[in-house]
């Protein structure tokens, strides 16, 4: 929110020159106000200062202005089965954030620890949903996967390690959702090759006490941008 304020004078001074009043961001106590070029007009037949320039932070909390964000982190162990050819929601993989204005840009950060089992990994594609709907998908895609992200495959089917070592996933997504009501963001994964076992935070193999066998931690972010 943009706008002026008009402080009275008392007594009216009889020039203005003569009788400046600076004003400096420090004499607002408000956090969430902050200046833009001020600019400080004295009318000395009114006893008036118009303060312009003053604007208030839309993006942030109310008390300290910084940017909202929300997050998911994930350090328990999943275990969910991929269907071949449908868009399927990782769990737990989403996060709820509020823009503060209409007008704000979301960045969506997505860190995913775990390992693909067994045919199909290296054609899992990633993407994110907003609300239920499908963001940032690719253009004309015909009959190919199509998403934001691809994991790092380690082993393939078939070797010694394809259950013992897991594989990551890292990616961002700037989002504009143009709107002032709760959004949610959901990681998704889709294989049209074949069904897959999807292990997040753990190897497929998961042996207790061996050494060879790893366990990891996974989150989602969402992080409101000022436009």
């Amino acid at each position: 929110m943009a706008g002026k304020a008009v402080l009275s004078l008392a007594p009216v001074p009889a020039t203005s020159d003569l009788h400046y009043v600076g004003l400096q961001p420090t004499d607002f106590t408000d956090t969430n106000i902050f200046f833009v070029s001020p600019n400080l007009t004295y009318n000395p037949a009114t006893g008036t200062l118009l303060v312009g320039g003053v604007q208030y932070r839309n993006a942030g909390s109310t008390t300290n202005g910084l940017p909202r964000s929300a997050s998911t982190f994930i350090d328990q162990t999943y275990v969910q089965s991929v269907t071949q050819g449908r868009l399927t929601d990782v769990n737990p993989f989403s996060v709820t954030i509020t823009p503060s204005s209409a007008n704000s840009r979301i960045v969506v950060f997505v860190n995913w620890f775990g390992e693909h089992q067994t045919v199909a990994s290296w054609d899992a594609v990633y993407g994110l949903k907003r609300n239920g709907g499908v963001i940032g998908p690719a253009l004309n895609p015909g009959n190919r996967n199509n998403g934001m992200a691809m994991a790092a495959n380690s082993y393939y089917t078939g070797t010694g390690n394809d259950d013992s070592t897991p594989e990551a996933l890292s990616f961002h997504y700037l989002d504009t959702p143009a709107t002032v009501e709760p959004v949610t963001y959901q990681l998704t994964v889709f294989t049209s090759t074949a069904a897959l076992t999807l292990y997040t935070n753990r190897t497929a193999g998961d042996l207790a006490n061996a050494t060879d066998y790893e366990r990891g931690t996974s989150s989602i972010i969402a992080i409101e941008v000022a436009q």
